[in-house]
């Protein structure tokens, strides 16, 4: 991975823009810290599928989440002797954000937003789930 200032002579950019069609990615540094990054658009377009993925399965966790907080079949699960303990110190794992963003939320309804904006890795176009 090359570093580059921020500062680089704009005659320089076309070179750059032939490494990166390469397979190199560039780090833009302005005063020592990393501010930017090239890379190729397929590489954007590939990152912006698996972040369009990764909140696609956040979402469908916190709707399974909210399911089984609600569900009387999971009540089992509240029991403390099926708590999940903590390998540092041995006490009950609590997350207090998960209990105020998920349960506490009279309005929420679901997480599952419409897939608009998911497209598909091999033609780019819109992406539907099927299942």
């Amino acid at each position: 991975m090359t570093r580059v200032n921020v500062h680089l002579n704009n005659d320089y950019f076309p070179a750059i823009v032939d490494r990166v069609l390469m397979g190199e990615r560039i780090v833009i540094e302005q005063e020592n810290k990393s501010i930017a990054a090239i890379i190729t658009y397929a590489e954007l377009k590939r990152f912006e599928a698996i972040e369009a993925l990764l909140k696609k399965a956040t979402q469908e966790e916190n709707e399974w989440l909210k399911i089984a907080v609600q569900n009387p079949a999971f009540d089992s699960l509240k029991d403390s002797r099926e708590d999940i303990y903590t390998l540092k110190d041995g006490k009950p794992f609590y997350d207090p954000e998960w209990t105020r963003t998920v349960v506490d939320n009279s309005s929420f309804h679901s997480t599952v937003e419409s897939e608009k904006n998911l497209y598909t890795l091999d033609d780019g176009k819109p992406y539907h789930d099927k299942g």
